[in-house]
């Protein structure tokens, strides 16, 4: 009789055990689900960061063409020769109004 109630309660003590092991297994189980969850979320968030610098570099050298395009109309001499022309032509224009008006 004493041995069968020895056996019990190495019976209890190895159920209460596998329980207590049963229960950490379920939260590592649960920690693992939460760092996978946290992985994948920050796996989005490197990859948008990741499409966002591929985007700001490509409008940036497209910037760039811009203003070498720019800067080049700027010190053409096609666009100097204009800007005398139109600039002549305001004052050719200005003299005759003066003239017209002043000449009553």
């Amino acid at each position: 009789m004493e041995e069968m109630a020895m056996e019990e309660d190495l019976d209890q003590q190895r159920d209460t055990q596998i329980n207590k092991m049963v229960e950490s297994l379920n939260k590592l189980a649960t920690l693992f689900k939460d760092l996978n969850h946290v992985v994948v979320e920050q796996g989005t968030l490197l990859d948008r960061i990741d499409y966002n610098v591929e985007q700001t570099l490509f409008n940036t050298r497209k910037a760039v063409k811009e203003l070498v395009k720019a800067n080049e109309y700027h010190q053409s001499n096609l666009a100097r020769k204009c800007q005398f022309v139109l600039t002549g032509l305001i004052f050719f224009f200005l003299i005759v109004l003066f003239l017209k008006y002043t000449s009553r």
